[in-house]
């Protein structure tokens, strides 16, 4: 089950209805916003809509204060299908507003279990909060929110809610029968949290070790959750972030790692606890700019993390880090990811930021088809401009695939399309190949210096109609190029 659909109206930053369409049965979702530009209210949308199972604000809290007679409301649509093709049981449209609540919905409580909705401040928990102190204690982090829905293996009940019973308690008055259950409610839960804590670790080391950081975690529990009634007192217990460095024990990490090593911790802390939780029928991961804090050395690995170890999960990225959002385009095109971006206009009529969305459609089909739009509609200009776009994207993806050697550049994004172009060309001639592409390498030679080269863009000569059309058809033969 995933989501097909977002539609948000009159909620935080969104003043009217927008929609962001993620298609049939729910692509992988990447966003590029600026800031203020409405980023955080799709997180915080996507977040208490998924905690249907926990305590959840009024909806309309959320109006946005620029739209008179406001009505919040936030849509997903939902699909799945079986074997046979059938949309899947639960497929459908759920509403949160103040005509409707998802709170009963089955498959929303489920996903409830299991949603992944990180931002950066969350990231800090596990670190930033934790300055004043020798130690970095994160109890109350897995408790309240990591292992909230794991499943105590000695009592089988619900961590989360084992411990809201035993807070509860705290200051009530307790017969001697009481007492003594809940005493024993306190060891089962001591003796849980203590069973899952190794497993916690034991994943984060494993998603940690993509980093290639040297460095390894350990959580280790001390002062057990117990009472004494005569004085009553009440003793939480303490589960302790240790980290070693090249396989020396870091004091006071959280004041001597860099903010990368820092950031990589509490990421994969965050990625493996959603391991551990229950399975359900959809898995969500929504990150809102949850890696500013690493270097772009350190972002591909949490990409890697999320493609090899969370594939089966839907993931939505947002970010205001406009190289990444590119790059981490790159690496998906043509894969199961859709791509928009957000951005904020001054409302003139009101005078507040306004954000606008649009869906970026940007593989080399698609620059294709926009080239011929233009072209159609006598712009003759536009369509040179996605003609040579839909060129140098489909060689640079062939140069990817098929592992072509390219001269060497610092600066990725300062490779050229002739560099690539000759190297292509080289390697057909290197495999023998040449001649079966010898078609196909005449025309784009002919086309390259009239229509896809960027001088012929600024210049005041007129660009011919048939010539750009015969370039549309050159970079379309380029599906056909062997090796």
């Amino acid at each position: 089950m995933r989501l097909s659909k977002i539609t948000l109206k009159d909620f935080r930053g969104f003043p009217g209805e927008y929609e962001f369409i993620l298609g049939e049965p729910g692509k992988n979702l990447l966003i590029h916003g600026e800031n203020g530009a409405g980023k955080s209210s799709l997180f915080h949308a996507l977040d208490q809509f998924l905690q249907a199972s926990r305590t959840k604000s009024d909806i309309a809290s959320y109006r946005n204060i620029f739209i008179d007679a406001a009505e919040p409301s936030i849509k997903l649509d939902i699909v799945g299908f079986t074997e046979g093709g059938d949309r899947a049981e639960g497929s459908g449209t759920y509403e949160w507003s103040s005509e409707a609540d998802p709170e009963k919905k089955a498959l929303i409580e489920e996903a409830a279990k299991t949603r992944g909705c990180l931002d950066y401040k969350a990231l800090l928990q596990t670190h930033f909060v934790h300055l004043k102190s020798e130690s970095v204690d994160i109890f109350d982090l897995l408790i309240e929110s990591l292992l909230v829905h794991y499943q105590n293996p000695i009592s089988r009940g619900l961590l989360g809610e084992e411990w809201q019973r035993i807070r509860g308690k705290v200051n009530s008055k307790l017969t001697p029968r009481e007492r003594t259950e809940f005493v024993a409610s306190l060891a089962k839960f001591d003796q849980g949290i203590k069973a899952v804590i190794p497993d916690l670790a034991a994943r984060a080391n494993e998603l940690l070790a993509g980093f290639d950081h040297n460095i390894r975690v350990e959580l280790v529990s001390e002062d057990s959750a117990r009472a004494t009634f005569r004085p009553k007192n009440f003793f939480r217990p303490k589960v302790f972030l240790k980290v070693y460095y090249a396989e020396e024990p870091i004091a006071a990490h959280h004041r001597f790692l860099n903010e990368a090593r820092l950031s990589a911790i509490a990421i994969v802390i965050y990625l493996a606890s959603l391991l551990l939780n229950p399975s359900s029928r959809m898995k969500v991961i929504v990150l809102d700019d949850v890696l500013i804090g690493l270097d772009m050395s350190n972002r591909m690995p949490v990409l890697n993390i999320l493609r090899q170890r969370f594939a089966d999960w839907q993931i939505i990225i947002l970010t205001h880090d406009r190289v990444w959002y590119e790059m981490v385009r790159h690496q998906t095109q043509e894969t199961d990811w859709c791509y928009y971006e957000l951005h904020c206009s001054k409302d003139i009529e009101k005078g507040f930021d306004r954000p606008y969305s649009r869906a970026i459609k940007e593989g080399w089909q698609e620059l294709l088809q926009r080239a011929r739009y233009h072209l159609q509609q006598h712009d003759e200009r536009a369509a040179a401009v996605y003609a040579r776009a839909a060129f140098e994207h489909k060689i640079k993806k062939y140069c990817e695939k098929k592992k072509v050697h390219v001269q060497y550049t610092t600066d990725a994004a300062e490779i050229k399309a002739n560099w690539l172009w000759e190297a292509i060309k080289d390697k057909l001639t290197a495999t023998g190949q040449r001649a079966a592409a010898n078609s196909i390498i005449t025309d784009l030679e002919t086309y390259r210096r009239v229509v896809l080269n960027p001088f012929s863009h600024e210049t005041a000569a007129p660009v011919v109609r048939s010539e750009i059309e015969g370039a549309i058809n050159a970079v379309e033969a380029l599906r056909n190029l062997p090796g």
